[in-house]
């Protein structure tokens, strides 16, 4: 079956056929390589979430180590007096770390009062927690957490 206005007839006499696609066609190709990104889109946020989690697993066993090693210097965990360290350039400078300090930075790092030795990453409702003498980093609320409790 052949479509009206697709064949010419050339000056030879011979057949030819037009060139190019419809509006029509087009917006076809569109709509369903749009439906295709939407649907990647939606399956991978879970697993950047779950990257996002390790990087804050990691980052807090970073600071766990530094914590150790400022306990073998000074016989106590940072920080040195009553108050919550929240910034991170204070942090990285105490235990020689090196935390995103930007305000780009995914998470939110915190070292609660003196001598406990926990250390939380916070964001977007989540808030992942590990004590110096735990290997067991604990995420809160858990059905929003991606990544398994234990690392």
């Amino acid at each position: 079956m052949v479509r009206e206005g697709t064949i010419k007839i050339s000056e030879k006499g011979g057949v030819m056929l037009k060139k190019g696609f419809t509006l029509f066609e087009i917006l076809v190709v569109l709509i369903i390589i749009g439906i295709i990104a939407a649907l990647l889109l939606f399956n991978f946020r879970p697993m950047r979430e779950q990257a996002l989690d390790k990087e804050a697993v990691t980052a807090l066993k970073l600071i766990q180590s530094a914590q150790k090693v400022y306990w073998l210097e000074y016989r106590h965990y940072f920080p040195d007096s009553g108050v919550a360290v929240t910034d991170p350039a204070v942090i990285n400078s105490a235990l020689r770390v090196n935390l995103p300090t930007t305000a780009t930075s995914n998470w939110t790092f915190s070292i609660p009062t003196i001598n406990t030795g926990t250390a939380t990453a916070t964001r977007e409702g989540r808030t992942w927690t590990l004590t110096v003498d735990s290997d067991t980093v604990n995420c809160a609320p858990a059905d929003k957490c991606y990544t398994s409790q234990s690392r």
